[in-house]
């Protein structure tokens, strides 16, 4: 989440980029109404769209996208920060049992 706290500016009071976001999505949502609405628009542009800035810019810090891939479909868990040893890989890998195994436990079925 820090990664898209600096790309959008969201630790400033009010984030010129953000608001040119904001409008960007409002400008496109009236010209060509989606589905999702706005509300998706932006959280896609927010989330995607600013993951993608920052990797595009090679400006990616200090945290991990978490998928699991079954059936050719890739399932996203979770973002957090990097661990460095073993007991720090192993406690990440135990939350994401604790609370993603209940819906979606054919990917955990053969994790050791």
């Amino acid at each position: 989440m820090q990664n898209l706290i600096n790309h959008w500016g969201l630790a400033y009071e009010n984030s010129p980029k953000f608001g040119e976001l904001y409008s960007h999505v409002a400008q496109a949502e009236a010209q060509e109404p989606t589905v999702h609405g706005w509300q998706g628009r932006i959280a896609h542009e927010f989330t995607i769209g600013g993951y993608e800035q920052k990797a595009k810019n090679k400006n990616l810090t200090g945290e991990w996208l978490i998928f699991a891939k079954h059936e050719n479909l890739n399932y996203y868990l979770c973002i957090t920060q990097h661990s460095s040893t073993k007991d720090g890989d192993e406690a990440i890998y135990a939350l994401l049992k604790e609370y993603c195994e209940s819906e979606y436990p054919f990917l955990f079925a053969n994790a050791v």
